[in-house]
Formats: C-alpha cells, sequence, structure tokens
C-alpha cells in the first residue's frame, strides 16, 4: 500500500472541539501532515471524559481518540512571546493548509485571520469552519451569536424535521452541525488546493455551520418553494410507506423511494393482508397521495407487519426487491458483518493491551490504506516542525 493521496501537503491547525479537529482529521487519514498548534495547557477537549487508562501514568480521553488521531502538535503562545510568534509564522509560511474554527473576531484579535497569515504565504489555503461565516460573505441577525450544534440545528430547520408527536422540536442526539461543517471544510481544502494549482494563487474557504445545515434541509426548502407548505415532520414529503413500523418483535425500516417499488410492495404484500389488487389501487399509485392518506398507509403495512418477526418481514421484502432493513442500536451494530469486513471501525490498541474501536474516514481510495494511530501527546513534534517542518520519521540534519 502506497501513502495516502495527500501525502506531503501540510495543514496548520489552530482549532478546537469537533467542528475544529474531524476535519483536519479526515485530512490526515488520509495521508496529510495535520499538526495542531495547541495552547501550553493542550486542546480544551484533551480532558474530555470518559477517559481511558493507557499506562501507568497516561491516560487518553474519548475526545482525543476519536478526534485527535494522526496529527503532529506543538505547544506555542502565539498571542504571547515573540518567539513562539515566530515560530508559528515560519510554520505558516511553510503550510499548503490553514484549518481554524476560531469565530472572526477571534482571528483578526489573534492575527490568524486570512488577511494576516496569507499576507506570510500568498499560497495559503486559509479555510474556517465558523458559526455564521465571514462578514464579508455576507451576515445576518445571527452573525452575533455564539455557535453550537445544537442551536445552529434549531436555527436552519433540523429539529423541526424531527419534532414529535405533539410538535417539539428534538434532538437526535448526533453532532450534525459540527460533523457535516467539518467534512464541507476538508471537501473545501480539497477544493482550494485544486484552486491553487491553477491559479498559483492561494484562497480563502468559508465554510459556516448554519449554511451546512440548510445544505441539509434542501428537500424542505425545495418542497415549501413548490407548494407553498411546510413538509410534516420525520416523514418523507414524497412517497410512503418510508419510515419505521412495528412487526411482532420490534421494528423494522421500509423505505418505499418511488412508486415502482410501491408496486412491487403491494404486488408482494398484498395477497397476504386480503387486499390482491393493492399494487393497482388508483388511491395509493403516487407517492404524494400516499402521504396524504399515511394512516391509511400504515394500517396497510402493519397488518403484515405485525404478524411477523422483524427478521422475517426484511428477508420477504428483500427478497420481492423491496428496501427493508432492521434499526440498530450500537451493540448490534458492533457486531455485524458488514462493520467488520469493510474496516471502518477499527480497533487502536492501547499500552494497557485494551483495543480501543474508532471509525475510520469511510472513504476508500485503491492503493493506499488509512493507518490507525495514537493521538499526539502534547507538544510531541515541536523538534521536526521546528527544524523546517520536516515529515514523519526523518532524521533530523
Amino acid at each position: 500500500m502506497s501513502e495516502g493521496p495527500l501525502h506531503g501537503v501540510r495543514v496548520l491547525c489552530v482549532d478546537n472541539y469537533l467542528a475544529g479537529n474531524y476535519g483536519a482529521m479526515l485530512l490526515a487519514l488520509h495521508g496529510a501532515d495535520v499538526v495542531k498548534v495547541e495552547t501550553r495547557s493542550g486542546e480544551a477537549m484533551r480532558g474530555s471524559r470518559p477517559l481511558i487508562r493507557s499506562g501507568v501514568d497516561e491516560e487518553w480521553s474519548h475526545f482525543a481518540l476519536r478526534m485527535m488521531r494522526g496529527k503532529g502538535s506543538i505547544a506555542l503562545d502565539i498571542d504571547g512571546t515573540a518567539e513562539d510568534r515566530a515560530a508559528f509564522e515560519g510554520l505558516v509560511r511553510r503550510a499548503d493548509v490553514f484549518w481554524t474554527n476560531l469565530r472572526p473576531p477571534s482571528a483578526v484579535r489573534r492575527k490568524v485571520d486570512a488577511a494576516s497569515l496569507m499576507d506570510l504565504n500568498p499560497r495559503l489555503v486559509y479555510v474556517t469552519v465558523t458559526g455564521f461565516g465571514l462578514p464579508e460573505n455576507g451576515e445576518g441577525e445571527y452573525s452575533g451569536m455564539p455557535a453550537f450544534d445544537i442551536l445552529v440545528q434549531g436555527l436552519a430547520g433540523l429539529l423541526d424535521r424531527n419534532a414529535d408527536e405533539q410538535g417539539r422540536p428534538t434532538y437526535n442526539g448526533l453532532p450534525i452541525a459540527d460533523q457535516v461543517a467539518s467534512l464541507y471544510g476538508a471537501f473545501g481544502a480539497l477544493l482550494g488546493l485544486r484552486q491553487r494549482d491553477r491559479t498559483g494563487a492561494g484562497c480563502v474557504v468559508d465554510v459556516p455551520m448554519f449554511d451546512s445545515m440548510v445544505s441539509l434541509n434542501e428537500k424542505a426548502i425545495s418542497m415549501y418553494g413548490m407548494l407553498g407548505e411546510v413538509p410534516p415532520p420525520r416523514l418523507s414529503a414524497t412517497t410512503a410507506p418510508f419510515g419505521l413500523y412495528r412487526a411482532a418483535d420490534g421494528w423494522v425500516c421500509i423505505a418505499v423511494g418511488s412508486d415502482a417499488v410501491w408496486r412491487r410492495f403491494g404486488a408482494a404484500v398484498g395477497e397476504h393482508i386480503g387486499r390482491p389488487g393493492l399494487a393497482d389501487d388508483d388511491a395509493l399509485r403516487i407517492g404524494t397521495e400516499r402521504v396524504r392518506r399515511l394512516d391509511e398507509v400504515t394500517v396497510v403495512v402493519e397488518a403484515f407487519t405485525r404478524e411477523r418477526a422483524a427478521a422475517d418481514v426484511v428477508e420477504f421484502l428483500i427478497a420481492h426487491d423491496v428496501p427493508a432493513g432492521l434499526p440498530l442500536e450500537v451493540d448490534r451494530l458492533m457486531g455485524t458483518a458488514q462493520v467488520e469486513q469493510r474496516g471502518i471501525v477499527r480497533r487502536l490498541t492501547l499500552d494497557s493491551g485494551v483495543a480501543v474501536p474508532v471509525v475510520m474516514s469511510p472513504v476508500s481510495i485503491s492503493g493506499t490504506r488509512q493507518q490507525v494511530d495514537l493521538p499526539p501527546h502534547l507538544d510531541e513534534d515541536r523538534d521536526r516542525l521546528l527544524d523546517g517542518w520536516r515529515p514523519r520519521g526523518q532524521q533530523s540534519r
């Protein structure tokens, strides 16, 4: 296996928390030399619990094991000593990408904004992942607000898309705004590098969490624009059945994604529930009509599913080319051959012998293999970075 496709790309980070760390870690997993500039006390999340013991005098936080793998670390007081500031600016001059999730006013105050750093390195691809974006690209009523995952999801309409039966907006427990914005940041870094290849000049990549969440809400936005109606929460606005249905021993997920799939569903299930003409029922032929008649559709589906074990329902429907599956909690997910064989979850073995599961990049590039590395210790890479930013493993001159 060769080195990753980003081998030789230097990424310098002044970042923190999930939105700052995730996308940069993806770049590292695919071969980039990603370096975190940390404070003297280190990334705030290094002490985030739960902690797991690695050696006699060493513990790792769950956050570091999840989000700081494959990176390098140097501790610099970039706002304080002239020596540390000079060292930081030397790294900026050698970097291909600068990555940050500082709020724009903080970046300007600390002189790590795009104008300051691109003055040092005009070929720099400057990536900023923030709550509401750079003011020069447009700002609205939210621009001065602090941005946390659940807040941004709410402002962009995602919590309402998951509202409960009483209409209360609901958080699904996943940090979607943090991770998706950071993922877009990694995508933006690659676009910026490609633009630099074409033009010879650096560029600024502006990735707001808010815009990222609006992009995920595009279907509801489109439907509202076309029909003037807010789509119902937790449902597909264009087709049914498309959700979770009761089986004899739990739940089954059924995804009738088109009218052609509905016809296959109706033909397969109709005979078993006393409705042999279900596939040709004009009232249910069109997906949007099935959504309007959702109560009727649910009765039809559960007339079949409630009498059968969930696994049997899935086997039957898949045999008739109707997408279906079991909703798995993480303990059952981890036991599947799909996870094991794909390698999306691998084990990071600590000095204590404990093997911690970690999630890799879901992108596989032929001829390369992602490395499973421990996070860096604080300031671990100081010598190689201050010695001309030598590649990992290269001896000093």
